[in-house]
């Protein structure tokens, strides 16, 4: 390029506007503000996250500053239209800019609504239902099991079991769509022994045998109370759920026929025998993974959305309280509530859970619902069963572990279609018959 050319092109872009940068400098009290907001509540709350390990810590960064670019990715992506173009004297197409705006304004995130949210705003009733049963060595104790229960008026009674470390309120979402899809059913949701407010003389006690004969107990004196309440002299009907634990412990139910015809079928949420038992070497990893407390509430439900263990922010905003209890004295100063179920002595008692469930689930009287968050978690028997027809299968791959909780609604809709196809069929009064002998 000659020298000619060069002072041309000098003169011609010193006419132009002068540039701006993509994303303006913030004002200074624009500036402060962030600073003091920390832009929103994920920026800084996990720096000092007491936590299992710094490998926790180590991922728990990584995710952090992959949400912060993906934000960022999100909005410089983002397709804008151009201001309005004007002409310059050279003629020059250009479009109106000035220094202290962009076309692309700096990315903002907005703080979420992380306040608890009350069980009255899913159930009718919250109770205190006392057994009183048998020991093995013959002593007699009463157990005070924490129920929730909204009553059918004329319908199916959903009974819950919920899995290892949750409560009987990770139904609570469930609960509202259920009864939204069909008023006339009602739910039964309660915390098992060693969880949520339940109190029992042996919270450690998690034997399979001794969490169906607690279900077994809370159900019947539930159903002998609403039978007498109906006044028609009718038997109220009932489905069973289960979430994983929740779920051996309904099927072992079922399996046992204690409940007897009451029981129309039964529902089996993200559990399979298989991987199930493949998956318990990686339990004992995840639990350590896991922060060993929080400072609030609001932070453990944070955690719960962030680490998406559960998906459902109004589900994580109900049920996540009921999982802590507050931390002794003597623990970590940043830590005010820790975990109210203590699951790593109860490593024993695992691979028993599971051990026979899939071929329980197969045997048992009633309808059969099998859900789950991915095909792949079938095993063998359950894959010959679903060939033979012997149960519905229904998958929702968007779901995590907790899919009553990410996909409530869809969830709610198979089990209300499930229940109503478990209905007694009741045959109109034959007609015109004629009498023997005419």
């Amino acid at each position: 390029m000659s020298d000619l050319q060069k002072d041309f092109l000098k003169a011609k872009l010193s006419r132009l506007p002068p540039p701006t940068s993509l994303f303006p400098p913030l004002e200074e009290d624009e500036e402060a503000e962030a600073e003091a907001e920390g832009d929103d509540i994920y920026h800084h709350e996990y720096d000092s996250f007491p936590t299992g390990g710094p490998e926790f810590k180590s991922k728990y960064s990584d995710d952090t500053a992959s949400i912060s670019s993906a934000s960022s990715a999100s909005s410089t992506a983002t397709v804008r239209p151009l201001p309005p173009k004007h002409s310059s004297s050279t003629g020059t197409v250009v479009h109106a800019t000035s220094p202290t705006s962009s076309s692309f304004p700096r990315p903002r995130r907005s703080k979420k609504n992380l306040s608890p949210l009350p069980w009255s705003d899913y159930f009718a009733e919250k109770r205190s239902i006392p057994i009183t049963t048998t020991t093995e060595d013959g002593a007699t104790v009463t157990n005070t099991f924490n129920t929730y229960l909204t009553p059918p008026s004329g319908g199916t009674l959903f009974v819950t079991h919920h899995g290892a470390g949750s409560s009987g309120l990770s139904f609570a979402v469930l609960t509202s769509e259920i009864l939204r899809l069909d008023p006339s059913c009602g739910v039964l949701s309660f915390d098992c022994r060693g969880h949520g407010e339940t109190t029992t003389t042996d919270d450690n006690d998690l034997r399979l045998p001794t969490l169906r004969a607690d279900f077994v107990a809370v159900t019947s004196t539930i159903l002998a109370e609403l039978d007498a309440k109906r006044g028609d002299g009718k038997k109220t009907d009932c489905i069973l759920v289960g979430h994983s634990l929740g779920g051996a412990v309904v099927v072992d139910a079922a399996h046992s026929g204690d409940l007897g015809r009451a029981v129309l079928g039964y529902a089996v949420l993200d559990v399979v025998e298989g991987s199930a038992v493949e998956a318990l070497g990686n339990m004992t990893r995840y639990l350590d993974s896991r922060p060993k407390g929080f400072r609030d509430v609001e932070q453990a439900i944070d955690w719960h959305i962030r680490s998406h263990t559960i998906r459902s922010p109004e589900s994580a905003r109900v049920s996540v309280p009921a999982l802590l209890k507050p931390a002794p004295e003597a623990s970590h100063p940043d830590i005010n509530y820790t975990w109210h179920t203590d699951l790593p002595p109860t490593a024993p008692l695992w691979s028993t859970w599971f051990t026979a469930l899939s071929k329980k689930f197969l045997e048992s009287r009633g309808g059969k619902l099998l859900i789950l968050a991915g095909t792949d978690r079938l095993d063998k028997e359950l894959m010959i069963g679903q060939m033979m027809g012997k149960y519905q299968l229904v998958v929702c791959p968007e779901a995590g572990h907790f899919v009553h909780e990410d996909e409530a609604g869809r969830v709610a809709g198979a089990l209300v279609e499930f229940c109503k196809r478990q209905a007694p069929l009741v045959l109109p009064p034959k007609v015109g018959m004629g009498v023997k002998g005419t």
